[in-house]
């Protein structure tokens, strides 16, 4: 399930956060492409232990993405909270200046406005800078939303115009980097 944790294979650490569900071309789920490729997933029952088998990544034009299958069925819900989830209904393409939230199992909720669009970092394009730097290591992969509209993956930080802001690869991008369909109602 989107937002579920995501720990190292062996180690029992906090890697990344799973973003959301995809559902075309089979059932898994999405994350950062900088995640590691051996991961074990926390489950819709909260079982850590579920071992996902990756499938593909790209770090490049279309920005930092990541999926894999976990051989359960991954429903649309999403982590918004911690102990909280909601349905992903549709996918957004961001606007600068609007309100957007993320969720990471470092930091959990937060909440900040769109700055730039299309920004860049080394080899990733397309990525949207937001104003302020709130997320931290392990919330990489974790969704951006708004209510149930789902708009992207998280990536990390950057400094842009003398300031740490966070960046997130949309994912109106997720089928361009990948072939994948992120899965709504």
């Amino acid at each position: 399930m989107g937002g579920g944790r995501l720990e190292a294979v062996g180690g029992g650490d906090l890697a990344c956060t799973a973003g959301f569900a995809v559902s075309a071309p089979s059932r898994g789920l999405l994350t950062a492409g900088h995640c590691a490729n051996s991961l074990t997933h926390e489950n819709e029952s909260g079982d850590p232990e579920v071992a996902t088998t990756h499938k593909g990544d790209h770090e490049g034009e279309w920005g930092d993405f990541q999926w894999y299958t976990t051989g359960e069925w991954e429903s649309d819900d999403f982590y918004y909270d911690v102990g909280f989830r909601r349905d992903a209904a549709v996918v957004g393409a961001p606007v600068e200046g609007q309100t957007l939230c993320r969720f990471g199992h470092k930091t959990g909720k937060q909440c900040d406005e769109v700055y730039k669009l299309n920004q860049s970092k080394g080899v990733l394009e397309h990525l949207t800078a937001m104003h302020n730097r709130e997320a931290d290591a392990g919330d990489s992969g974790g969704p951006w939303f708004y209510g149930t509209t789902i708009y992207g993956i998280h990536h990390g930080g950057q400094w842009i115009w003398f300031k740490h802001r966070d960046l997130f690869s949309p994912l109106i991008y997720a089928d361009d980097a990948l072939g994948v369909t992120v899965a709504t109602s």
